[in-house]
């Protein structure tokens, strides 16, 4: 059994956090000890995101018969939430030594060089609704933490959320930084791109139900876009109505799918587990 993983990086944006309890307990690290319904209740679609509203843990666990540590929250915020990320630093009085002895036996070759230059995160990547809980993994760099021990020589740095903001039809992100308890004060939004029902390209392929669709690209030579949020049933669902819709499988492994071109144009699916996310391609082919 092997604790290698995959990782990835998300664009971020700007909203605010305003203030953030963090613990330890003897099995663990979180944010609070109340029950989920005891969080304040949002009652507008732009009210702010506070930490209260997303109650954290992260302890020990099995997964498919491997040991991990496991992050998980619950999502009381009036959103859905599409990333919930931890990004931890080593504690500042942490020895080689001790670094040694947390990763002893885990990962081959692995040196407390390789661990003070790499990050330490807890994520969760995948579409969280509103009353929502979810699970994700902590990590350093390419490989899965498997012990509360590795992360009990960090504390939390910096905490990401992504969510779907319905008012302005965009992807924000709210940093919080747990040294100074400040929010950050700027950043970006991602659009959400609207379907394009009138395009000859469009009507070439089945129309995703998710209305978490981002960079999209429509020309006369391509038509291209992610699905956000997305999971692996997801794809192999929107896979299936390809077929249905008159696509040929050509080529099928785990996360892709090339069909065989059809009317001028090439159909490619590439799904991401690691961000939840389908891209989509519709390329004409050349003459």
């Amino acid at each position: 059994m092997t604790s290698f993983k995959q990782g990835m990086t998300v664009a971020v944006i700007c909203a605010s956090l305003l203030s953030v309890i963090a613990g330890c307990s003897g099995n663990g690290q979180s944010t609070t000890d109340k029950p989920a319904g005891e969080h304040a209740k949002t009652t507008s679609s732009n009210d702010e995101i506070t930490v209260e509203q997303l109650p954290w843990n992260v302890e020990e666990g099995i997964d498919n018969g491997d040991r991990r540590v496991m992050v998980s929250f619950t999502n009381n915020t009036n959103h859905d939430i599409t990333e919930f990320e931890v990004d931890y630093s080593l504690k500042a009085d942490i020895t080689d030594e001790q670094i040694a002895q947390a990763f002893e036996g885990t990962a081959s070759g692995v040196t407390p060089e390789d661990v003070r230059n790499t990050s330490l995160n807890c994520t969760i990547r995948s579409m969280t609704g509103q009353g929502e809980s979810a699970t994700g993994f902590c990590d350093y760099g390419a490989w899965y933490m498997t012990s509360m021990a590795q992360l009990d020589l960090a504390e939390p740095d910096i905490l990401t959320v992504q969510y779907v903001n319905t008012d302005s039809n965009t992807l924000d992100t709210v940093y919080y930084d747990f040294n100074s308890k400040k929010k950050n004060k700027d950043g970006d939004s991602t659009p959400l791109s609207s379907w394009p029902e009138n395009s000859p390209r469009a009507s070439m392929i089945p129309q995703p139900k998710s209305a978490l669709i981002s960079d999209l690209l429509d020309s006369e030579d391509q038509l291209r876009f992610d699905i956000l949020g997305f999971s692996y049933e997801d794809f192999q669902q929107y896979t299936n109505e390809c077929v249905a819709n008159g696509w040929q499988i050509s080529t099928s492994m785990d996360d892709i799918a090339y069909f065989v071109p059809k009317d001028g144009f090439s159909l490619d699916l590439m799904y991401s587990d690691d961000s939840s996310t389908l891209s989509v391609y519709l390329n004409k082919e050349q003459q």
